[in-house]
């Protein structure tokens, strides 16, 4: 399955579309775009208008609140609800997002935990919350970007370490 997804992820337009935006994000925020690429595909499947039954919306799943947090004056004179399912505001607000929550939380699985349940679970259960939900999502996204690291790097990928 991770492989058809790979293979996904090489040749679907909707993919394709949005590269230039997230390494754009990738190069401003300093986050890594393999990281970005596994956040979009477990939380929206690439679909830039995805709506949660929660309220987060586009590509990174953000929420307006936490969104708010991390735009830019000018994507502000846009309600969130609107600029959010623009692909390349939502990549790049989620990219500062992400950034942020790296910085809180060095440990990626950390920093992926307060981004699904929110950085006041990490901290009351000091790391990885028992949230069955949580512990999924981390599992998937950590998986797949794994995966997308063994690709992109071949051999010079023989390990990932959660701590920085």
């Amino acid at each position: 399955a991770a492989g058809r997804l790979l293979v996904w992820l090489d040749i679907a337009p909707e993919v394709k579309a949005v590269q230039p935006w997230l390494r754009e994000a990738a190069r401003t925020q300093g986050v890594d775009a393999e990281l970005l690429k596994a956040i979009i595909a477990v939380e929206s499947g690439y679909d830039a208008r995805a709506q949660s039954p929660r309220g987060a919306l586009g590509l990174m799943q953000l929420m307006p609140g936490s969104a708010d947090r991390y735009a830019t004056d000018d994507e502000r004179r846009q309600p969130a609800a609107v600029r959010l399912l623009d692909a390349r505001t939502n990549i790049l607000t989620g990219a500062r997002m992400l950034a942020d929550l790296l910085r809180r939380h060095p440990r990626v699985d950390h920093a992926l935990a307060a981004w699904n349940a929110g950085e006041g679970s990490v901290r009351r259960h000091g790391g990885l919350p028992p949230i069955a939900e949580t512990q999924a999502h981390v599992q998937q996204v950590l998986e797949l970007y794994w995966a997308l690291l063994q690709r992109s790097l071949g051999p010079r990928a023989h390990s990932i370490a959660l701590r920085p």
